[in-house]
């Protein structure tokens, strides 16, 4: 039987249709990505790039493995960088501020209005080898991984310029990527997306109300009841969200109650870096060759204060089914596996 279900971050309405997974093909295939033998991503070929912001290299650096982790400016940036000078440089001299972009009317008409799209792109290439999965990395790369994120988004936030940085994977073509090769991207802009804003304003409402983070009544909640937790470290519990959008959506947080991630210690990054490594092996032996997107929600890097109503945590969104016409049209989605269903799949 279909039911409605609400999300208690969002107030996002998902429609759960069990039986809408017996459609044929309600699973889509997702071909992998031809390797013309010349990745621009692979050692050897840094010269196909630009130049690096920061590299990150292992304790004996060879010819095969001079670094393990480069970080580049895109070279098809979403965003122009301020000034021409990458934000996230802690040397940027460029005095544009996020409240000084001035919005400007299209063909003279108030109507329509739109101002410079100015911020940072970056790629975060993960290895100097083509691997295509993070469940191939080393687990000492895969865990500075998580300290690059960390380090990106403190440089971003030093900066002082920009209003949110968003740190995301995605994997495959049905996700997205157009390379093959493991890699992040961190994106800042000079506002908050409407879909962060969605959770800080529902978040900021039920502390109001109730005088608690909703995220952290919602992992005890989750804990208490166990069936949706997929699992669990020292520190960090992962778990799919009632109200899953897609199959097997998995979310990831901190026991403790944390507004802004780049204030995590060392040793639970180690911790959630093996943690995310072992979700997507999990995902993996699922649905092997799964497209999937990960994605960091954070509070804004302009906003200098604690967030008492806040939770920083990962998204896991597995992309095997296709979002139609009502999907679009209607803003709500329709979610064939249960979370249930999917949590104790995900555990086996």
């Amino acid at each position: 039987m279909s039911e409605v279900r609400h999300d208690p971050v969002t107030g996002r309405q998902v429609i759960i249709a069990q039986d809408r997974a017996n459609r044929p093909h309600a699973f889509v295939s997702d071909p992998p990505l031809l390797d013309d033998g010349d990745c621009p991503f692979c050692v050897g070929r840094e010269s196909n790039t630009p130049r690096a912001i920061a590299e990150y290299a292992p304790p004996r650096p060879s010819a095969a493995e001079p670094w393990w982790i480069r970080v580049v400016p895109n070279k098809y940036p979403a965003v122009r960088e301020l000034n021409g000078v990458a934000a996230a440089s802690p040397t940027c001299t460029s005095t544009a501020k996020v409240n000084e972009i001035d919005r400007r009317r299209i063909n003279g008409h108030a109507f329509f209005t739109a101002e410079a799209a100015l911020g940072s792109h970056e790629v975060i290439i993960e290895s100097p080898r083509h691997v295509v999965s993070v469940t191939e990395l080393d687990e000492s790369v895969m865990r500075t991984l998580f300290h690059v994120y960390r380090d990106r988004l403190t440089s971003l936030r030093t900066a002082g310029q920009l209003a949110y940085a968003m740190a995301f994977k995605n994997v495959r073509p049905a996700a997205g990527a157009s390379l093959a090769h493991s890699h992040s991207q961190l994106l800042a802009t000079p506002f908050v997306p409407p879909q962060v804003e969605l959770e800080l304003s529902h978040s900021q409402a039920y502390f109001a109300d109730h005088g608690q983070c909703v995220f952290c009544e919602l992992l005890r909640s989750e804990c208490r009841g166990g069936v949706r937790i997929v699992a669990e470290s020292a520190n960090f519990v992962a778990w799919c969200p009632f109200a899953s959008r897609c199959p097997y959506e998995v979310w990831i947080a901190p026991k403790q109650h944390a507004c802004r991630y780049e204030s995590t210690d060392s040793a639970r990054l180690d911790e959630l870096a093996a943690l995310v490594q072992q979700l997507v092996g999990r995902l993996e032996a699922v649905h092997p060759q799964a497209a999937y997107n990960y994605l960091l929600h954070t509070a804004p890097i302009n906003e200098s204060r604690e967030l008492p109503y806040y939770h920083w945590h990962i998204e896991l969104l597995p992309r095997l089914i296709k979002f139609a016409g009502f999907e679009w049209g209607s803003g709500c989605y329709i979610n064939p596996i249960p979370p249930e269903t999917a949590a104790e799949q995900l555990r086996a």
